[in-house]
């Protein structure tokens, strides 16, 4: 009997280890609001971009992960309400930054145009998505639709994001991704990504270039390229170190 307060202290440790508070918190960045950053350990701060359900950055961030400054697109000839009057700022060695989502807010953007973040601008491309579906070898036109977070699994501090790839008959793609720092040799990242209800015939992939990391994948999915790619239901867990 008195191991378990020993036991129940040293578990307490581990899932309280998080280099800061709050560890999972909403924020606007320079080139996209909605972005939510978690804190997985001093060494590994990652960032989700909520609307389009992807993971986004992931950087050495410290105690702190960056700053908080006040938002550059803040100027007196910007006639629209700000999303946010401050903004944050990623600071530390980089590992990881999904490659060309830049696409939708790029750093030449006038004032004018933040207004239409996410829309459909004319001077810019914004058809790019990191999650695709196809039916075979056609693309199926999805939507994604967030359906939130947690930050206790199972009883223990840990993040959990949930969406779903919307289909054209409104049938729905779930997916959910866990992610968590890997000690060892250099930083490691583990990404649990459970996908259920892909239809027979379909295959649902993730765009995952963009940093030094190499990405592997054991479970049910594999990858091909830059992308992964999941056939049938279950899970896929994505793994890389810097």
């Amino acid at each position: 009997m008195r191991l378990l307060p020993i036991f129940l202290l040293l578990v307490t440790a581990v899932f309280s280890a998080r280099p800061h508070d709050p560890w999972v918190s909403q924020v606007s960045i320079k080139e996209r609001t909605r972005q939510l950053y978690v804190a997985l350990h001093s060494d590994l701060w990652i960032m989700y971009d909520l609307p389009y359900c992807v993971f986004y950055l992931a950087w050495k961030g410290g105690a702190d992960g960056g700053t908080l400054t006040n938002a550059d697109y803040i100027k007196s000839d910007f006639k629209a309400t700000p999303h946010t009057s401050t903004q944050f700022n990623p600071g530390g060695t980089t590992y990881f930054k999904q490659d060309n989502i830049d696409q939708y807010y790029p750093s030449g953007a006038v004032a004018k145009e933040i207004p239409n973040y996410y829309s459909s601008w004319s001077n810019y491309p914004t058809n790019y998505r990191a999650w695709k579906v196809k039916n075979g070898t056609q693309a199926v036109e999805v939507k994604l639709k967030y359906k939130g977070y947690f930050t206790k699994v199972n009883g223990q501090q840990a993040f959990k994001l949930k969406f779903s790839l919307v289909l054209p008959d409104n049938r729905e793609i779930e997916i959910t991704e866990e992610p968590e720092y890997v000690s060892g040799t250099g930083v490691g990242l583990s990404r649990k990504i459970t996908i259920a209800g892909i239809p027979s015939g379909y295959s649902v992939m993730l765009h995952t270039k963009g940093g030094t990391g190499t990405w592997t994948a054991t479970g049910v999915g594999s990858i091909t390229g830059d992308d992964m790619t999941q056939t049938s239901d279950g899970v896929t867990t994505l793994s890389a170190t810097w």
